[in-house]
């Protein structure tokens, strides 16, 4: 599972521009052989990404918004998972790691091999990761991915293209919550309903693994993951976050 640190840092916290003083400290640039790192983010102590670079999000594809909505640990391939928490934990409350490679999922469901440096300031309640495509000629793997926004107040949930074909409803414009409720059969549809009604009361992180039922009547399973958005302290405007699938890989 993610590691997750005390903090004094309200929950959700999001400095859009703290990647900025990433780019200054001289040991995150080492190791990548005189070029500068062009992959820069900063996290928060419960693993939610609170700023990334403008690069990132052009090599990975991702918004600003989608990579806030969600931990960095959706974004780590599966066999790298292990291994990074590891890391991260053994940084914690001071400390650097140069030149660690993982696979980073992209937008598009393809994984990049990011080599890159991390450094942890805990008192800060931060983890700055900076990084470059290291994929080169090896293999890519594809996955099946998509985004979805869900809003509060009208009841209905937006989601991408990719999205709308994991979760068999349309893409684009919103849709009544009902219309994606009525694709999962039995109980997983009582519970994803209740999940999604207490992340929106709670302002908690939404994590559910569910069925998807088939015009055919065989079912899919996805991975549905995000976090509550709000106009201020108390108010939940709706909940944004990433779907993927997990039909062909038993997670």
């Amino acid at each position: 599972m993610v590691p997750r640190m005390e903090s004094s840092m309200a929950h959700g916290a999001q400095r859009p521009d703290a990647w900025r003083s990433v780019a200054s400290i001289p040991e995150m640039s080492a190791g990548f052989g005189g070029a500068e790192p062009t992959l820069i983010a900063v996290t928060d102590l419960e693993g939610f990404v609170v700023s990334v670079n403008p690069t990132c999000t052009e090599v990975l594809g991702w918004s600003a918004e989608e990579m806030t909505a969600v931990t960095w640990w959706e974004f780590i391939h599966p066999d790298d998972q292990h291994r990074l928490v590891e890391i991260v934990e053994d940084l914690m409350p001071v400390g650097a790691k140069a030149g660690h490679e993982a696979r980073v999922l992209r937008r598009d469901g393809s994984y990049r091999w990011i080599r890159a440096n991390l450094r942890a300031a805990a008192a800060r309640g931060q983890l700055y990761v900076a990084g470059r495509d290291a994929t080169g000629d090896r293999p890519v793997e594809q996955v099946r991915v998509g985004s979805w926004e869900l809003r509060a107040d009208t009841a209905t949930i937006s989601v991408s293209e990719s999205a709308a074909a994991l979760l068999l409803i349309p893409g684009g414009a919103a849709v009544p919550l009902e219309a994606l409720l009525g694709r999962i059969p039995g109980r997983d549809r009582y519970r994803v309903g209740r999940a999604l009604r207490w992340s929106l009361r709670s302002r908690e992180p939404l994590s559910e693994v569910f069925r998807i039922l088939r015009p055919d009547g065989s079912t899919g399973r996805v991975r549905m993951c995000g976090r509550v958005t709000s106009d201020g302290a108390t108010t939940s405007r709706g909940i944004r976050g990433i779907v993927r699938d997990l039909t062909s890989t038993g997670s």
